[in-house]
């Protein structure tokens, strides 16, 4: 978020249409694997899960952006995550602020209490490794297919991530059964 912000910022004073674009992209796949996931057996809905959490996450950070190295406001996040809200229950609709339905499991839950903390903690660090979008020193990564392929893999992570689990536990279920833990 800190390298795409700084460099879109540069062309665009005000880019906030551009994130929007981005949380509607995350969110609606969110919301989508939702709706695929509740419809197995068992105790797989995922409700506000990882893709939910960036797509939040990208419309918050915009405003915690000009305060670079200096956004000590993760701490709130954190702390207030760890030391608060993980304690308190209620229903389905505060799951997003970290407050959960009494013994409520899910295969994939990032709340933003903590996890927006550590959102902005990589902020932080995205402000001191690269500042204005630039990376601060030169890194010289030798030619190997491994680079090659780990490079591919971080400009392609949002869709490693919707093929990892048909791909990596649907073979594992039917070759295997149920998962220990995972309902069939």
């Amino acid at each position: 978020m800190w390298i795409s912000y700084s460099r879109t910022v540069r062309k665009n004073p005000r880019p906030y249409l551009k994130y929007f674009k981005r949380f509607l992209k995350l969110f609606g796949l969110g919301l989508l694997i939702t709706l695929v996931t509740s419809r197995l057996p068992g105790e797989m809905t995922i409700h506000f899960g990882i893709l939910h959490f960036l797509g939040v996450a990208t419309l918050l950070a915009v405003p915690f952006y000009r305060f670079g190295r200096k956004n000590v406001f993760w701490v709130f996040f954190f702390l207030f995550g760890h030391l608060l809200v993980n304690g308190l229950h209620d229903g389905l609709w505060l799951l997003p602020l970290g407050i959960t339905p009494e013994n409520y499991f899910a295969p994939d839950y990032f709340p933003i209490f903590p996890w927006f903390g550590v959102y902005l903690m990589g902020m932080v660090a995205g402000s001191v490794f690269y500042p204005g979008g630039t990376r601060k020193m030169h890194l010289s990564l030798p030619q190997s297919p491994v680079v090659h392929f780990v490079a591919f893999a971080g400009r392609h992570t949002l869709a490693i991530y919707l093929l990892h689990q048909p791909v990596l536990v649907g073979p594992l279920r039917l070759v295997h059964g149920p998962l220990p833990g995972i309902p069939l």
